[in-house]
């Protein structure tokens, strides 16, 4: 062995000491511990194959749009749409990507392009989620009025 294949041994070894798996991602995204699990499925997830990838860097992208630093989020929004754009609307998973897309253009404001993409998350769902999803809809309307309200003033 000579010194410099001593060395990527060494070097080897010591970065497996610092390697993140799938359980660390996900017990760090239980903890809400956004930076760590940020990290551990960026490194994880492009171990992964197929579905397995994509539902990998889902919770990557929503672990990262947690962190309370809009650059992260926007990271994630960009992240989102190319995952959105990467997979079939057949993909058991595209329609909660949509919605989380949507969810994203409230937390921006941007209430008419959610409508949209609320619309479009239902109509790629599942007959099993079109329920569920129609529900989040309800609960979406009820914090997008809450928030055009507080956001009136009214003084008398």
């Amino acid at each position: 062995m000579n010194k410099n294949s001593f060395w990527l041994a060494i070097f080897l070894s010591v970065v497996s000491l610092f390697s993140y798996t799938l359980s660390d991602a996900e017990r760090a995204y239980v903890a809400k511990n956004w930076p760590v699990a940020n990290a551990a499925y960026a490194e994880v997830c492009p171990t992964l194959s197929g579905s397995e990838q994509i539902a990998c860097s889902y919770w990557q992208i929503l672990a990262l749009s947690q962190t309370g630093k809009s650059r992260e989020f926007q990271s994630a929004g960009k992240m989102l749409d190319s995952l959105l754009a990467a997979i079939s609307p057949r993909d058991t998973l595209y329609s909660d990507l949509v919605m989380t897309r949507a969810q994203f253009e409230i937390y921006l404001k941007k209430y008419a392009k959610a409508r949209e993409t609320l619309r479009r998350a239902i109509e790629v769902s599942s007959e099993m989620k079109k329920p569920i999803l129609q529900q989040i809809c309800v609960n979406q309307i009820k914090t997008v009025f809450s928030s055009l309200l507080s956001d009136i003033s009214v003084t008398y």
